[in-house]
């Protein structure tokens, strides 16, 4: 409720507005000098880019105004985690469609020792079935596989879901090992050991070992690297607004859907901030989006819950309440196909970016925010969180043959 001023105190509505933003002006000044000196945030030129600890503070110069990030990898809440307790089960593979003649065949054209070939090869460790074979080998020939071997069983392990740990990998950008896992707390030689166990599948490192790793590394290490495999790599981002800023051009790239009333004042009392003032990207964002962004949500424990997918979040992503028909296969290719269409000119705020098949059907849908970033979901899982990503990063967790097709769409009469 607003509490009408005594008579004798109060003032005219342009002193308010001010002594408002004088204040506010005052406030965030001192905001940005407490940043400054706690983080060592330099004032500099757009493109700077200054390491800070493990994390890297970067400034771009964009379209969309100056952006700031901070790398920040988002951890998953204890109870979603897997139990580290529990030793895990003896690797188990199973070969579609091949018989135990194929299957010895395409053994003797790997890179393998002829040690490793004679211990894959000896026949109590195979089992047939009508569907193809099993193989079930020792954690020390998993272990001592090299990488051009483990990528070519792998690869051939992931054509079905029976090989989960192959079929859902953990995937990283080819360079991103030290960065993902440096500020783990795993030890160097626990490091070591899981690069021995990566491999490279679609242009992407991958992880599917976790029971060789847990035997090959201390309970401590084992427990770090299961952290940080679950860990997004995700960061913060700010928009940066000087006095030297086009607060028209910022406007008209961040007001969709009417909040020029609201980012307006926003952005021209950061403008008075000696030097300018930064404010979190997460303010920018539609209400659906900024009450998720960084955020795991409850464990599912209805149907519906449990769609809250990527098509779901895209396309309500500007909708005050969630429409529960994107939870309906159905009619997100509905929407997709009459309401969108592909823009002319470069991307926007808001713009759908779909991952398409060669059916012209989306495996994927995220929002494009500024900068290659996108506002994303990745699946159904309860452990997968609403984040902010790099396409590039999130591309890799979309491998196909061929390629899925990278298609802009933009909601009609936007």
């Amino acid at each position: 409720m607003r509490i009408k001023p005594e008579p004798e105190r109060a003032l005219s509505r342009n002193w308010e507005r001010v002594i408002c933003i004088g204040l506010g002006a005052l406030g965030l000044a001192l905001m940005q000098l407490l940043w400054s000196a706690a983080r060592g945030f330099p004032e500099t030129h757009a493109s700077a880019r200054v390491p800070v600890s493990t994390n890297a503070v970067e400034t771009h110069a964009t379209p969309a105004g100056i952006l700031e990030y901070v790398r920040m990898p988002l951890g998953e809440p204890d109870d979603l985690l897997p139990d580290m307790r529990l030793p895990l089960g003896t690797p188990r593979w199973f070969f579609a469609g091949y018989s135990t003649p194929q299957l010895k065949k395409y053994f003797r054209t790997l890179d393998l020792t002829p040690e490793q070939r004679d211990r894959v090869l000896n026949s109590a460790l195979w089992e047939t079935a009508p569907e193809g074979s099993y193989v079930t080998p020792s954690i020390q020939l998993v272990a001592e596989l090299g990488r051009g071997a483990r990528s070519e069983i792998y690869t051939a392990l992931a054509g079905s879901p029976v090989n989960a740990p192959q079929h859902y990998p953990f995937r990283f950008p080819m360079d991103a090992i030290d960065d993902r896992f440096g500020d783990s707390g795993m030890t160097a030689s626990a490091i070591e050991a899981l690069k021995q166990l990566l491999y490279v599948e679609e242009g992407a490192l991958c992880f599917a070992d976790g029971a060789a790793a847990q035997r090959m590394m201390s309970t401590n290490d084992f427990k770090a690297l299961v952290k940080a495999l679950y860990r997004e790599p995700t960061f913060l981002m700010r928009l940066r607004v000087t006095p030297d800023s086009n607060i028209k051009r910022l406007l008209g790239y961040w007001a969709r859907c009417g909040r020029e009333r609201d980012l307006k004042p926003l952005f021209e009392s950061l403008a008075l901030v000696p030097g300018g003032g930064s404010i979190n990207i997460e303010h920018l964002l539609p209400p659906f989006a900024r009450l998720r962004l960084y955020t795991h949500g409850p464990k599912a424990t209805d149907a519906a819950r449990s769609r809250q997918n990527c098509f779901w979040t895209a396309l309500n992503f500007f909708n005050e309440q969630p429409d529960a028909q994107f939870l309906d296969g159905e009619s997100v290719l509905r929407t997709v196909r009459d309401e969108y269409h592909p823009p002319d000119g470069p991307r926007r705020f808001g713009d759908l970016i779909c991952l398409m098949d060669p059916q012209d059907h989306p495996a994927h849908i995220c929002v494009y925010i500024a900068d290659d970033v996108v506002f994303t979901k990745d699946g159904l899982d309860d452990r997968q969180p609403w984040v902010l990503l790099k396409m590039a990063d999130m591309l890799v967790e979309y491998p196909a043959k061929p390629p899925f097709k990278v298609v802009t769409l933009r909601k009609n009469g936007f």
